[in-house]
């Protein structure tokens, strides 16, 4: 993939699978995706439900908005990773395309969410 900047490299990939969840990897058998949007939505699933959010690209920076979910019931543990992840993306405020990986990064500059390219 080569490498774009902005709203472009965002697009550039519809589907994106998360492969990191504040630096420790996700439980067995889940699958959490993001998929974007020209129209400034992106959606997926949140690992036991489908999610929907809006996001604005700025240069670097990466901001989203309070993700709509559906409210289906899994696993404890599934539920626990699911309620992280809503969470974390709410604090992403910047991203870095590397390769084939989208890394977002919180205000202090940390990685908090790692996605491979799903497709």
């Amino acid at each position: 993939m080569t490498r774009k900047s902005g709203e472009a490299a965002l697009m550039s990939e519809s589907k994106w699978s998360l492969r990191e969840l504040n630096d420790g990897p996700l439980l067995p058998e889940t699958d959490i995706t993001a998929q974007f949007s020209a129209d400034g939505t992106m959606v997926g699933s949140a690992g036991c439900n489908r999610y929907r959010s809006v996001y604005r690209v700025a240069g670097e920076s990466l901001t989203m908005g309070l993700p709509a979910t559906t409210r289906m019931s899994g696993a404890p543990s599934v539920m626990q990773q699911e309620a992280e992840f809503l969470s974390t993306l709410r604090a992403v405020r910047s991203f870095r395309l590397v390769t084939e990986r989208l890394e977002m990064r919180a205000a202090d500059g940390r990685t908090i969410l790692v996605f491979a390219s799903a497709e």
